[in-house]
């Protein structure tokens, strides 16, 4: 009898190496099966024969998958196959699950990470990594603020974690035009957060010296204490007495880091 864990669709090794025989078609069509062991095992094996015939169906899947370690494969699938599933899995922004962003954060996020995104597309997408840049840039043209708040996140994140700088210029544009988007350019502000740029440094000082926005301050002054330039701490450190205790405290916090 299955634990709660197997019912989830968790697998071992073992369980991998005893279904490791079978041909691609077969691994197709267990995606489909009812039990979600199967379909776990059908997602890792294959990811990691990096298939792309696979991609239709793995994006397919990963939308309408309960079963949380099924889900986990055939997002791990996706990433191993790489920059190939970019188009597929990106029509797919803003339409797995529903716990992305529809309001300002009521209180500041105190790690120091670069916030996880909550889009689950976004998430696998931020984990091809730079190469996936280019395409997202594609995608800041032509689309909803809801779903460029996602794309948003997905660049930042990016480029965070590896200092690929490629997307600043492209920032900078949706930047200036979303300040009535409250969430698009909350969430501009805390890409810039990967950026150690003298503009982006101005532009933020701009946030936190004019915006009415609570939200969009404190990011401001997140955002420039993780720049780490002497110029950028100097400038969080004027606001640590702001009358807006949270803007104040984000203040503290980030420059302790």
């Amino acid at each position: 009898m299955k634990g709660a864990r197997e019912k989830r669709g968790e697998i071992n090794d073992q369980y991998i190496k005893d279904h490791a025989h079978l041909p691609n078609n077969v691994l197709l069509q267990l995606i489909e099966d009812p039990d979600p062991q199967k379909r776990t095992v059908a997602a890792a094996l294959l990811g990691q024969r990096k298939d792309q015939s696979a991609i239709p169906l793995l994006c397919k899947k990963l939308s309408i998958e309960k079963a949380l370690y099924s889900k986990i494969a055939m997002s791990n699938a996706l990433v191993e196959i790489g920059p190939a599933v970019l188009e597929e899995l990106g029509s797919y922004i803003g339409k797995i699950g529903k716990n992305q962003h529809e309001s300002l954060p009521t209180e500041i996020f105190k790690k120091k990470s670069y916030p996880l995104p909550r889009d689950i597309a976004i998430r696998a997408i931020i984990r091809i990594g730079p190469p996936a840049i280019p395409y997202l840039l594609k995608l800041l043209n032509n689309n909803p603020p809801s779903l460029l708040s996602e794309i948003v996140d997905a660049i930042g994140h990016i480029a965070f974690y590896s200092q690929n700088q490629d997307a600043l210029e492209d920032l900078i544009l949706v930047f200036n035009y979303s300040e009535e988007m409250k969430i698009l350019h909350w969430k501009v502000i805390r890409a810039f957060q990967g950026f150690k740029d003298d503009r982006v440094i101005q532009l933020l000082e701009s946030v936190l010296e004019s915006s009415k926005v609570p939200a969009h301050r404190w990011e401001a002054a997140r955002s420039l204490s993780q720049i780490k330039t002497h110029k950028s701490r100097s400038i969080v450190k004027n606001w640590l007495h702001d009358k807006d205790r949270k803007v104040a405290e984000m203040a503290e916090i980030s420059l302790r880091w």
